[in-house]
């Protein structure tokens, strides 16, 4: 299969959105951190590792000139310097897409391994040379008799790779699969787990030692959509395997909706730590869930368990758990942590917990400042530096005035703080830097004009949205023009919103008033 490799880089920080922290540095203190769109239209993060304090990232990105989503692996410093990026793209035309938290595993001197799906029923390994430039091979592994396939885990143990996730059969049913590979991605053999009377899903898969793996599963009844949510039931079950794949012993969590998820699985001296939600019914017909971080002894009973999602919204899904050089834990996640209306809005957040699970402190990002974009920001990933700060990385979804994504990285130090990465030729225009511009007359009947000689920008998009953020007009407004007027007689008298942007940066916004 032949390859296609770019390694040229360009860094657009396109806007730089405050963050609120809890911490030590001040409750609700505003910081800056940075999108990244790699030169792409769309680009995003599933994961980031520290490799010998090397950030490394997997991620996937769009080419419009093929019409597909690629993967790509990129290297950087520690401030945010790039060091190599290398791009694949399905010579057969197909998209690649990943999942929250994609594995990638470091195997020598600049050498990556990553998985990918091609289709519901394909998922690939990519294995790339960051020190040579090259992609050192791809592999495809179908199973054309289930439904859909997901890789949600990948490890190295024993100078193999091991490939871990989940397979719906044609009857709807999940399973487990463990798929062992040598060094070249070759198949030495393959396992599935799973009991008929249920589904489950690997949502931890971890080595314990050189010959014993250790899975985290949920275990869920057999319902469908419509089933009563009271007869809904899950459970967490942790499961040993050692290198032949024989079940070594195996433990599940007995209290019914109690833990849904073994996600962020670690293994200590002290037992075993991870996160988990807990499964509710918030109201007739609506389910919802609670994020917690749960430390188990060596023989499962509970030590402590904390809540750390601040809403009981289903959306809630914890993503991420590490251990930190001072013995506490650091949790990330994706959060509803604010409500507007009918909509809901979507932010990363990082948790800091003592070795007792006292909360510490936390991070949110949220989407924007303003809702009206009704932008998404997804936590993917994130790693520990030696000297206690953590790395997350993730993407941002920004609907108007065109949609796009930005891959996003943040560094957080240990006792809180966030701290900008230096990225090689930024240009960072703060939030503060919005102008101000001349509205007539607002409020307003059926026509509204807005004053632009005091501008000097190109490329000026006016857009236009109702309180529930859907765009109702928007203008590609010529450089040099001097005002621009939109009729808005066929719409309802309310308040809408207005935003001016110039190459992919809001330049001005503001709120207009419509009367009868």
């Amino acid at each position: 299969m032949s390859n296609r490799i770019n390694r040229e880089f360009v860094v657009r920080v396109v806007f730089a959105i405050s963050l609120a922290t809890l911490s030590v540095c001040g409750r609700s203190q505003a910081h800056l951190d940075t999108l990244l769109d790699f030169g792409w239209p769309d680009a995003l993060f599933y994961n980031v590792i520290n490799n010998n304090d090397t950030l490394v990232m997997n991620g996937a990105c769009l080419d419009t000139n093929l019409g597909q989503w690629g993967l790509f692996i990129a290297e950087m410093d520690t401030t945010g310097n790039l060091i190599s990026k290398i791009e694949y793209f399905d010579t057969s035309g197909q998209h690649i897409l990943g999942l929250v938290s994609l594995p990638l595993v470091p195997s020598g001197q600049g050498r990556y391994i990553s998985t990918g799906r091609i289709s519901s029923q394909v998922f690939m390994i990519l294995a790339v040379d960051s020190w040579g430039d090259s992609i050192l091979y791809t592999e495809m592994y179908p199973d054309p008799n289930v439904r859909a396939i997901s890789p949600n885990h990948l490890i190295r143990l024993d100078e193999d790779y091991w490939i871990g996730g989940w397979k719906q059969h044609l009857d709807f049913k999940n399973d487990l699969f463990i798929i062992r590979t040598d060094s070249s991605g070759t198949i030495k053999s393959e396992w599935r787990y799973g009991e008929p009377e249920f589904n489950e899903t690997l949502t931890s898969f971890i080595p314990v030692d050189d010959t014993l793996c250790v899975m985290g599963i949920v275990k869920r009844t057999d319902h469908s959509s419509i089933t009563p949510l009271e007869q809904w039931g899950f459970w967490s079950q942790i499961t040993a395997i050692d290198s032949a794949g024989d079940i070594q012993w195996s433990w599940q969590n007995d209290s019914v909706n109690q833990e849904t998820l073994v996600t962020g699985l670690h293994n200590t001296p002290a037992g075993w730590v991870y996160l988990t939600t807990r499964f509710e019914i918030v109201q007739p017909g609506v389910w919802g869930g609670h994020v917690k971080v749960v430390h188990r002894d060596t023989n499962f009973n509970l030590l402590w368990e904390t809540d750390i999602s601040p809403t009981n919204f289903r959306e809630n899904l914890p993503v991420q758990l590490l251990p930190s050089p001072d013995g506490t834990w650091i949790a990330g996640g994706n959060y509803i942590n604010a409500y507007d209306g009918d909509h809901l809005y979507i932010s990363g957040g990082v948790h800091k917990l003592s070795a007792d699970g006292e909360i510490l402190w936390e991070v949110h990002r949220p989407p924007m400042n303003d809702s009206i974009n009704h932008t998404f920001s997804y936590f993917h990933g994130m790693t520990m530096l030696s000297s206690g700060s953590v790395i997350a990385a993730g993407y941002t979804e920004v609907n108007a005035p065109v949609s796009k994504s930005f891959a996003w990285l943040i560094k957080i130090s240990a006792d809180g703080c966030v701290d900008t990465l230096c990225v090689t030729t930024p240009t960072q225009i703060p939030r503060s830097d919005l102008v101000s511009i001349s509205v007539s007359p607002n409020p307003f009947v059926d026509i509204v004009t807005f004053d632009l000689a005091e501008l000097d920008l190109a490329d000026l998009i006016l857009v236009i949205q109702d309180m529930s953020g859907r765009i109702i007009a928007t203008r590609s407004i010529e450089y040099g023009s001097t005002q621009v007027s939109v009729d808005l007689s066929n719409r309802a008298a309310s308040t809408y919103v207005y935003q001016l942007w110039s190459e992919g940066i809001p330049v001005a916004r503001g709120k207009l008033v419509k009367l009868e």
